[in-house]
């Protein structure tokens, strides 16, 4: 799924800091989020995509670096949800959608995800964005899509990286 011209960030925490509302997460576009280069704000609707809800609210979204931290998003007003979410500029994008992982991760998937850990990762298809939700338990994709799109697990990548997500085939092994 295109992601360039409009923000996309998962959202995974949030925290309140010096009246600045500061929230940590992932995003789709291998920048900052806001769908272009050296974009860093965005003023305007937002989708705000959970599991248990879907609103849309008139915010500004900016950035903010913190010492030994890094780089976080911050919110005007603040986010009337607890993480984790989507914040999308995409009004019309529908989800989250669990999608079971039934095929073999790839040898460069294994790889990335044996060496960052468990946790969230920001992964695409050609019709879908999704977070990989990796755990000790076992592995889903939280997606998100345009309405009446069939979501499969043909195409993932990780959005960062740019790797295969899968093997090829879903009856060959990983690295076959």
């Amino acid at each position: 799924m295109d992601v360039s011209g409009e923000v996309y960030i998962w959202v995974t925490a949030i925290e309140m800091l010096s009246g600045h509302t500061i929230m940590d997460g992932c995003n789709f576009d291998g920048q900052l989020g806001f769908g272009a280069e050296d974009v860093r704000q965005f003023k305007g609707p937002l989708a705000i995509v959970s599991p248990s809800k879907f609103e849309v609210v008139e915010a500004e979204l900016g950035m903010m670096h913190l010492l030994h931290r890094g780089l976080f998003w911050t919110s005007d007003p603040e986010m009337p949800l607890a993480p984790p979410f989507m914040i999308t500029s995409n009004l019309a994008l529908t989800g989250p959608f669990h999608v079971h992982i039934d095929r073999a991760l790839s040898i460069q998937a294994s790889t990335l995800l044996n060496r960052h850990g468990y946790g969230s990762f920001p992964v695409c298809s050609p019709h879908a964005i999704g977070v990989l939700e990796y755990s000790a338990t076992g592995s889903a994709i939280l997606a998100f899509a345009q309405p009446g799109t069939t979501i499969d697990l043909d195409g993932w990548k990780f959005a960062e990286w740019d790797d295969e997500l899968f093997v090829e085939h879903a009856s060959k092994e990983a690295g076959g």
